[in-house]
């Protein structure tokens, strides 16, 4: 285009310069036809703009992670004129969707439309643009060009969940010091009074027969049965950078939280979920699904969340020991205010677990001196493999 430029400049400067100096026919008319032809060409791309049509279509607008969808496009020349320079560009091409999409150029004859089919695989979770971003249209003489913006259509990727190995996780407990490895000598058929449903039974107790028979949830008493309870806090702050950044690390960190959710479930923990304002108790689910629903549209923002937390365990164990309690904390990056909480709670002595993807920290200084066991989250961590580390 550059090459293309210079000389077309070159020829009007030239054909300037002699309509002045010797203005006569000839170099007139060329000094006309030359800006003629420019004026057509600027013509041409202004018709580009408005009659090159992009139609989008996406299999799903909500998928599970790590999987497969359909995407397909149509460009259509609505003109009769032909356009020969018509390039596509693709929406996080070169990050969220690595090698995924590669740069269109194509020529569109008279009226033609072309349709374009593909696999895209979904490897992070959010709500984002999949798609054509923008079509760059250049003129006949390939001097000027037009970069059209175009409406893409967003989808939203679940989050995943990884397997955690079985009684990997081995935090304390809240009413009881329970040997985690109790189901290796504890017999689970041995039940001692069937009662009413408490906050704080593992889901696993429930009688389902005599909750179908009397629409009552009905709870098997075991002998040496026990509470196990932990608290996950959810830090929705995002990240102080750009957009992907933030994409890919709350897609991990998300992976880990619903990981460790679901593995304390399984587990037969009570949990206590604190996201922002949202307080999520065995009062108000009941299956892992429940939990993975409520996480899912989860929104990061920018004020910081971490009063959540400390309001909660003010206004629910205010009279309690706290000593020995774990809590599971997730963050994108530690701030001033969450370090004070975290602070509030090792001088508690309550077990603080923090699980952090800040890009920019190789190593926490305030986690170690204050006793925090603390897990650097990268960008392809191994949320299985990191787990069989905890406890």
């Amino acid at each position: 285009m550059l090459k293309n430029r210079i000389i077309v400049l070159g020829l009007f400067i030239t054909s300037s310069v002699y309509v002045y100096l010797e203005p006569n026919f000839i170099t007139i008319l060329f000094f006309y036809i030359l800006t003629l032809i420019i004026l057509m060409s600027i013509a041409h791309l202004f018709l580009a703009s408005r009659n090159i049509v992009i139609t989008q279509v996406l299999e799903s607008s909500r998928v599970p992670h790590s999987t497969e969808i359909k995407y397909s496009f149509e460009i259509k020349n609505r003109s009769l004129f032909p356009y020969p320079a018509v390039k596509i560009k693709f929406k996080y091409a070169e990050d969220l969707f690595d090698n995924q999409f590669d740069e269109l150029q194509l020529v569109l004859h008279s009226e033609e439309s072309k349709n374009f089919d593909f696999s895209i695989f979904c490897k992070y979770r959010g709500n984002y643009h999949v798609g054509v971003d923008k079509i760059e249209v250049h003129d006949i003489l390939n001097i000027f060009k037009i970069n059209r913006g175009i409406r893409t259509p967003k989808v939203t990727v679940l989050p995943k969940v990884s397997i955690i190995p079985s009684n990997s996780i081995k935090p304390k407990y809240l009413f009881s010091e329970y040997d985690f490895d109790r189901s290796s000598t504890l017999d689970k058929d041995s039940i001692k009074d069937i009662r009413d449903y408490q906050k704080g039974d593992s889901l696993k107790d429930i009688h389902w027969k005599l909750y179908a028979k009397y629409d009552a949830l009905m709870v098997k008493e075991k002998e040496n049965s026990a509470i196990n309870k932990s608290i996950l806090y959810l830090d929705i702050k995002k990240l102080d950078t750009d957009f992907v950044e933030n994409i890919i690390y709350q897609d991990k960190l998300l992976e880990v939280f619903l990981s460790i959710a679901q593995r304390l479930i399984d587990d037969d923990h009570v949990l206590d979920i604190i996201i922002n304002d949202h307080i999520l108790s065995e009062s108000s689910f009941f299956t892992f699904d429940s939990i993975f629903n409520t996480t899912s549209d989860v929104q990061f923002i920018v004020k910081d969340t971490s009063d959540a937390l400390n309001e909660f365990i003010e206004n629910n164990y205010k009279n309690k020991n706290l000593s020995g309690i774990d809590v599971f904390i997730f963050t994108l990056e530690d701030s001033e205010e969450l370090e004070a909480v975290l602070t509030d709670m090792v001088n508690s002595s309550m077990n603080v677990h923090l699980f952090e993807t800040n890009p920019d920290v190789e190593e926490n200084a305030f986690t170690s001196d204050n006793h925090i066991n603390h897990y650097q989250l990268e960008k392809n961590s191994n949320v299985g493999d990191l787990f069989r580390e905890v406890g």
